[in-house]
């Protein structure tokens, strides 16, 4: 768990931590483990699939689907900031089967700036659209900042900003850029990438 901590989302972290917890009594957890490393890097599925014949005696983590979700990445609250229904969906089921649970959604810049100036504590992360409604993603990345918010990683998920802009991006204090449409794995290991930094 230690080593987890200290590198989030290592799907072969979390495949020795599924060990731990079934040889502690913790089968139902230790499948949920399981299923968020597979989740995390389908690569190493044969690897996932041996240890859960080595501990389970089969290959099927459904009783995992009742087991409390655990949350590799170690993020407590995340906000979602985008106008786009199905990107926002798609992020949401991302974070959701990685054990999120406080998640909170915003249409545009003005509503999500309300509730980031309203709250004292600091989100574990941002995922935003650069170019959002009202106020737009430069703005509230300026008020985010000029609040004191300095630690979280804002990651930028649009087909507006290029990889090629990141040195603009990145000294208005963004973390890392993700490109519209994602695929779950690129999306994810920008994530991962970004939460160990």
């Amino acid at each position: 768990k230690s080593l987890l901590d200290m590198y989030p989302g290592d799907a072969r972290q979390l495949i020795n931590l599924s060990h731990a917890q079934q040889l502690s009594g913790q089968t139902d957890l230790a499948k949920t483990t399981l299923k968020q490393a597979s989740f995390i890097d389908s690569q190493l599925q044969s690897i996932i699939d041996a240890k859960a014949t080595e501990l389970f005696g089969s290959t099927d983590l459904t009783a995992a689907d009742y087991a409390p979700p655990g949350n590799p990445l170690g993020l407590k609250k995340v906000l979602l900031i985008d106008s786009d229904d199905s990107t926002r969906a798609s992020t949401r089921a991302i974070f959701e089967e990685l054990g999120v649970t406080d998640l909170h959604e915003f249409l545009d810049g003005d509503t999500a700036w309300e509730a980031i100036d309203k709250e004292g504590e600091e989100p574990s992360l941002i995922v935003m659209e650069w170019r959002i409604p009202k106020l737009t993603g430069p703005l509230l990345m300026q008020r985010i900042r000029s609040k004191g918010f300095l630690r979280c990683p804002v990651v930028v998920q649009s087909s507006l900003v290029k990889p090629s802009d990141m040195s603009i991006v990145r000294e208005m204090g963004v973390a890392n850029i993700v490109q519209k449409p994602a695929d779950r794995q690129s999306f994810l290991k920008t994530i991962i990438w970004t939460i160990q930094q």
